[in-house]
């Protein structure tokens, strides 16, 4: 009579399922091979070498395994579920997802199934199955960690912030040592604005995982976006510490240093960044602009050609290259090469947008319908729409067509206002304090806090008064180096905002808040031109901080550019800035800031023991020497004959102005708001003037 081995066979099964649930793994090895010794078909033995196989780091010979499994086996969800981990592991998102579906076929109510289903799904890049496959797993296991914490990361990518952070609350609520739902919760308190909150669960993390440089760069992060620039260097530092091979860290490093005026540590982490990834473009397309910022146009000019020849078609730094042809006042080169994007893709608006930068454009020109065309496709994003309706605005105004022109930049305007908030009643009182706070006993009870050095220089005034002509002038002196609009005072008030609570708080603010400042300044200028006797500071908006200006450094001089207030309004209203102009997309909101900026002036020079010179942009226009003489003679320097052919200076031109100082004394923009009369009541009426 034959011997029944079935009840043997499955006893030995299970006392290997046992063994292994206890994590012995070499003996549940060892009964598997004696399972397979007597029964070589054996799918659970066979399941369960796979296993063994995966748990050693053997994902090849596990996954092997475990399709010879499911082919004896097709049935049985546990397979395709531990084959689906597997495959994750190997790094298999579709192949995953194949087994995953197979094994939801057959047991649909499988949370741990559908939740690395939505990370298939999210590695893919299809985000909103994603979320539908985690929230089916919370659906069915409502205190599942995992699950949750993908789920509040799924929503977050999407933008859905409020909803990701109470899934991620709900996670750390049920899993509170886990140190990624700290981590993510706290990147979503950031992006709501919750500064406490996204601190303490950034820091959180960083105590669960202390040797997690994700974990530490997240904590930088919060406290980079919350303007805490001295513990977000501590945290960043420590990530490239724990992981030193990762660029992005070493970017975001250089981008912290460079808000904390650290500028030569910040250069040299941009170019360990670009060095260590040397083919993803956005670490050199960053330190292209930081060599540009510093004015190193050869080194700017070398890393991106560097950077083309191995990678041809970068489009990013194809455009930097046109943008420093138009800087360098290289015109047709800057137009050959917007060009040349054109020709391989019409569509391209800041390729557009460039070549109407380049140049007047002429009636006629095709440019005009090609940008126009652009504009109109539904299918751009918003922020190319506001380039080209800027760039409409530009090109019609060249060719003459005023009403066009208006109605271009008014859509231009009317798209960017709407991410803005000025607020006029918030401006108004931050002028109350400065005036309250920098009177002129403050200032000479605090005359010995200053620096003596001589060489800052500061040209002030609204944006487009004449700031850039006045410092192209300047700098054609032998002695003067043109240092473009830096950006330290507005870092520098930035942390006094946070420190002392500036400007109010400067009242009972210590010495070393702001002599701590003077050395980091001096040293910038330094870079810029060490042998300059005066370096110009051309950034408009430091017309608001004089009186802190004058505390530093008490024998600057400061040159304030005035113009016709409507033709500077109104030239601010055709400008797409990039930086933080709030104010400046709104013709009612340009009135009135304007007006803030004319009172505050008056009380610089009633108070501030800098000496102010006014340089009215019409006199300029008029007559660029004689005014150029008094420039000069305020910098207590000798008129030098190269100021009269500023226009001949080689100096690179960040700003707007670009082209007009490129030429001969521009005229066009005296009295230029005449022809947009019709257009501009709200400005009118905000400036107080009579129509």
């Amino acid at each position: 009579m034959p011997q029944n081995t079935a009840a043997p066979v499955a006893n030995v099964v299970r006392q290997a399922q046992q063994q292994h649930m206890r994590g012995n793994i070499r003996q549940a090895e060892q009964l598997y091979r004696q399972v397979l010794a007597s029964d070589p078909r054996n799918p659970e033995a066979i399941a369960g070498l796979g296993l063994v196989a995966a748990q050693a780091g053997n994902l090849p010979a596990a996954r092997e395994l475990l399709k010879k499994a499911l082919s004896l086996q097709p049935e049985n969800p546990d397979n395709l579920v531990n084959l689906a981990k597997v495959d994750i592991g190997l790094n298999q998102p579709a192949e995953a997802e194949r087994a995953l579906l197979d094994a939801l076929k057959r047991r649909k109510r499988d949370a741990a199934a559908w939740n690395m289903l939505g990370w298939c799904q999210q590695r893919q890049g299809r985000l909103t199955e994603a979320v539908d496959s985690f929230r089916q797993a919370v659906r069915i296991k409502g205190d599942l960690p995992e699950a949750l914490n993908n789920l509040g990361t799924a929503l977050m990518l999407l933008g859905d912030n409020a909803e990701a952070a109470k899934i991620l609350a709900r996670c750390v609520s049920l899993a509170p040592k886990a140190a990624q739902a700290h981590m993510n919760l706290g990147s979503v308190y950031a992006a709501l604005d919750k500064e406490a909150d996204a601190i303490k669960h950034g820091k959180r993390a960083t105590e669960l995982a202390p040797q997690a440089a994700e974990a530490w760069f997240n904590l930088g992060r919060s406290y980079h976006t919350f303007d805490h620039a001295d513990q977000a260097i501590a945290a960043y530092g420590k990530a490239v510490e724990l992981a030193p091979q990762a660029a992005q860290f070493m970017n975001n490093l250089a981008q912290v240093l460079e808000s904390a005026l650290r500028s030569d540590e910040a250069l040299a982490w941009a170019e360990k960044a670009a060095a260590m990834a040397p083919d993803v473009s956005e670490w050199s397309e960053n330190l292209v602009r930081g060599y540009l910022v510093r004015g190193r146009l050869d080194d700017a000019k070398a890393t991106a050609e560097a950077f083309l020849a191995r990678h041809p078609d970068t489009l990013g730094m194809r455009l930097l290259l046109g943008d420093l042809a138009i800087r360098e006042g290289r015109f047709e080169d800057a137009k050959a090469a917007f060009s040349a994007l054109l020709e391989e893709d019409g569509s391209r608006a800041r390729a557009l947008r460039g070549l109407a930068r380049a140049d007047k454009v002429k009636a006629g020109d095709p440019l005009l319908d090609r940008m126009a065309d652009v504009a109109a496709r539904e299918d751009i994003p918003v922020e190319d729409r506001v380039e080209l309706y800027f760039a409409l605005g530009k090109a019609n105004d060249d060719v003459g067509d005023v009403d066009t022109a208006f109605h271009f930049y008014a859509q231009g305007n009317a798209l960017k206002n709407r991410g803005c908030r000025y607020d006029p009643a918030k401006m108004e009182d931050h002028i109350d304090g400065l005036i309250e706070t920098f009177t002129a006993d403050f200032l000479a009870e605090r005359a010995d806090w200053g620096d003596p050095s001589e060489r800052p220089t500061f040209i002030v005034g609204l944006p487009r008064s004449g700031t850039t002509l006045v410092e192209q002038i300047l700098s054609s002196h032998p002695q003067v180096a043109g240092g473009d609009e830096l950006p330290d005072f507005n870092q520098i008030e930035r942390l006094l905002k946070r420190r002392v609570g500036y400007p109010r708080g400067m009242a009972t603010a210590p010495r070393a808040a702001v002599t701590d400042f003077a050395p980091g300044y001096l040293a910038h200028l330094e870079r810029i031109d060490p042998d300059a006797v005066r370096v110009t500071d051309k950034l408009p908006g430091n017309a608001l901080r004089l009186g802190l200006i004058a505390l530093m450094f008490p024998q600057a001089r400061v040159v304030h550019c005035r113009r016709d207030p409507v033709d500077t309004s109104l030239s601010i209203y055709f400008q797409n800035f990039g930086g933080a102009h709030e104010y400046g997309y709104d013709l009612a909101s340009i009135g009135h800031f304007h007006r803030q900026v004319d009172r505050l002036m008056a009380h610089w020079k009633s108070v501030v023991p800098t000496p102010v010179l006014d340089v009215d942009y019409e006199a300029v226009v008029a007559d660029h020497e004689g005014q150029g003489r008094r420039m000069i003679q305020h910098l207590g320097l000798d008129w030098d004959d190269a100021m009269a052919a500023f226009y001949a200076n080689k100096r690179v031109v960040n700003t707007a102005s670009v082209w007009q100082v490129r030429q001969p004394i521009y005229k066009g923009s005296v009295e230029r708001w005449r022809k947009y009369e019709a257009h501009i009541g709200p400005l009118l009426d905000a400036l107080g003037m009579t129509r």
